[in-house]
């Protein structure tokens, strides 16, 4: 059986190598004609304007018995220190800090921000305070990485919702919570945006054919010369001399010219969720892959329709294949078997299709009736999965799941489907 199963092996691969070449424009896809157009502002940011961030050590206050046990020995001397800022003196040895704790304030200081603008921080324990619920941030200066106090946070925690539970008390997370407004800039930043008449653009996401199509939509709309791609992250506009006192208009109008951005083919797949996330127009190359007892087969075969290409199916054997046909392919590969040989290995073929397992929904009885886009075929060997022509990783993701593949084992046909070459895309495992 292991001679036969090996041999029908071969005999696919022979059709896949005879009929990807008759079928290999079919594959083909215009990467202009697709994707839609968003705006500049959504794929690239002015250089220098960004977000800066601060950080700061503080302590909460207020904690009812949730707070740093007394082998925090920081908690205890920043006590020490901040009631001698008031004129008060105490021995630290005998103080007891569980009402206080120790906390990293941290905050993003947007572009632009303003002297006395409210901004959210977030606190974090440093010592082994359980809980933070109910406690008041004190004062606290947040600096930068030049050690330069830009605002200072002070207020009363929240930890925001959690998972009730059975019981109505476990939290989110109690050793982290927000001051909401709790930080005041007191120290603005500079972003310069233009310099000496230009602006620089800098990609979100790298790319060259990204950076060439917005040097056009640019040009377009301020004309020729205006931008200049300096490489595939960073463009160089020049402001135009009627906006010369109106930079603002200019970067407003910029901003919302539109441009299809090129991506990368990239599949994500999350292992513990079984999520895969792929490109809507990414194709497979004829291939067959044999994991554990699954046999996955893209062959190059279907129909056309009208303005569509070749229609992808999901089937599980191969029964109408002819002689002829199998007879060509396999002298295509200098494989030249009997007619006695062909039509056995194609009355196996045919009888394996037909055999379809019980299951409990059809009440114990055989279905030989299957939808045709998720067939199944229980083989003593394995099961087996055929795809046809212009095969989207979507469609082996369904056809693997169909024949019961668990997320591991789809992480690994496809990776094996990449190392062959017939995935030109990125695999990403999260």
């Amino acid at each position: 059986m292991i001679r036969v199963i090996a041999f029908i092996s071969g005999i696919i691969l022979g059709i896949i190598l005879f009929q990807s070449i008759a079928h290999a424009e079919d594959t083909l896809v215009d990467p202009l004609s697709m994707g839609p157009s968003v705006r500049l502002k959504d794929v690239c940011r002015i250089s220098d304007v960004r977000p800066n961030q601060l950080v700061g050590y503080g302590l909460i206050v207020g904690l009812s018995g949730t707070g740093d046990g007394k082998n925090t020995f920081f908690t205890a001397q920043s006590i020490v220190n901040m009631l001698q800022h008031f004129g008060v003196t105490v021995d630290k040895d005998k103080m007891k800090v569980n009402a206080i704790a120790a906390v990293m304030v941290t905050m993003e200081l947007p572009a632009f921000s303003r002297a006395g603008d409210k901004i959210d921080v977030i606190v974090s324990t440093l010592g082994d305070a359980s809980d933070l619920s109910n406690g008041i941030l004190l004062q606290t200066p947040l600096v930068g990485a030049n050690k330069v106090t830009y605002a200072v946070a002070q207020g009363p925690v929240s930890l925001g919702g959690g998972d009730a539970g059975k019981t109505g008390k476990k939290k989110a997370h109690p050793t982290v919570g927000r001051v909401p407004d709790g930080g005041i800039v007191e120290k603005e930043i500079t972003c310069p945006i233009a310099v000496d008449g230009k602006l620089s653009l800098v990609l979100k996401n790298s790319d060259f054919t990204t950076a060439s199509r917005m040097v056009k939509a640019i040009d377009d709309g301020f004309g020729a010369g205006t931008a200049i791609a300096i490489n595939a992250a960073s463009i160089d506009v020049t402001i135009p001399s009627e906006y010369t006192d109106n930079i603002v208009g200019f970067i407003s109008t910029l901003e919302n010219l539109t441009v299809t951005p090129d991506v990368v083919a990239r599949v994500v797949i999350n292992e513990r969720t079984g999520t895969v996330v792929m490109g809507e127009n990414l194709y497979i190359l004829p291939v067959a892959v044999s994991h554990k007892d699954l046999y996955l087969v893209v062959t190059g075969e279907g129909e056309k329709q009208e303005g569509k290409g070749a229609a992808p199916t999901i089937i599980v054997s191969a029964p109408e294949i002819s002689t002829e046909t199998m007879s060509n392919a396999l002298g295509a590969i200098n494989i030249k078997p009997t007619t006695e040989q062909i039509t056995t290995v194609l009355d196996i073929i045919k009888q394996q299709s037909t055999e379809s397992p019980t299951t409990p929904e059809t009440g114990g009885k055989n279905t030989a009736e299957t939808k045709p886009e998720a067939q199944t075929t229980t083989q003593s060997q394995g099961k087996v999965v055929i795809l046809s022509t212009r095969v989207k990783v979507g469609d082996v993701v369904k056809g693997l799941s169909s024949v019961g593949a668990t997320p591991q084992d789809v992480i690994a046909v496809l990776q094996a489907i990449k190392a062959a070459g017939a995935l030109q895309a990125e695999i990403v495992i999260m």
